[in-house]
């Protein structure tokens, strides 16, 4: 990476955190204008993030609120709330013959069930990766690992490493020119990106040296004749 490519990356990110900046203090204006006119801030806050949940999960939140204020004496009496863990469906199968709302039925079933299963897996591969980070791994390598694993069963480990290889060289011509570049892989993507292999250059002889003086010196006489 270059230092001019750095560089701009850093400015960038300074010039993002500055808005940043302004509009933190934008809001705290906001704020403060909104208390000075006799509003209470702690409402207002409560009631953007209530605007930025969805419109089905507010009101689920809403319902567990009333019944653990409930459970604690605030409001109402108490009602058990075993139906606020989550719903258990019977899997719906088509049957044969079946009709079009049978089988999107079914398919929306099927879609649940494996939303469900994503759910629990995910929660799964973030709790390995929380063990991992404590343990002095870094989860975002082992993520690399697990991703380079399946695509070697996926399409072999053979192809996978040519491939990497021709990733290389399309990173180094990516990168631009550098001192004897090495270029390794397909022969026809070298042809094309690399072009021919600089001739050795060789040191004049005293001839040529002789030669290259006198046309020097000539051409310094004719300027100072007035010559062109």
């Amino acid at each position: 990476m270059s230092d001019d490519r750095l560089r701009g990356l850093v400015q960038r990110i300074q010039r993002l955190q500055a808005e940043r900046a302004d509009i933190s203090k934008d809001i705290s204006d906001v704020f403060s204008e909104a208390k000075a006119v006799g509003y209470d801030t702690r409402i207002i806050r409560q009631l953007l993030k209530r605007l930025a949940m969805r419109s089905e999960d507010r009101h689920e939140a809403d319902e567990m609120l009333e019944r653990y204020e409930a459970d604690v004496g605030i409001t109402g009496s108490s009602t058990p709330h075993v139906d606020m863990a989550p719903r258990h469906r019977e899997p719906f199968v088509a049957p044969a013959g079946a009709t079009s709302e049978e089988q999107l039925r079914a398919i929306i079933s099927k879609m649940l069930e494996l939303r469900a299963e994503r759910v629990e897996m995910n929660a799964g591969m973030a709790l390995e990766l929380k063990r991992a980070r404590s343990a002095g791994f870094d989860p975002r390598k082992i993520v690399e690992a697990c991703m380079w694993i399946e695509k070697c069963d996926k399409h072999g480990r053979p192809q996978m490493l040519a491939a990497e290889e021709l990733f290389q060289i399309y990173r180094e011509i990516g990168e631009g020119p550098r001192p004897e570049p090495r270029v390794e892989g397909d022969s026809k993507l070298v042809e094309m990106f690399a072009g021919p292999a600089p001739a050795e250059k060789k040191a004049p002889t005293l001839k040529q040296r002789k030669v290259s003086d006198a046309l020097a010196y000539a051409q310094i006489s004719r300027k100072n004749r007035g010559l062109t």
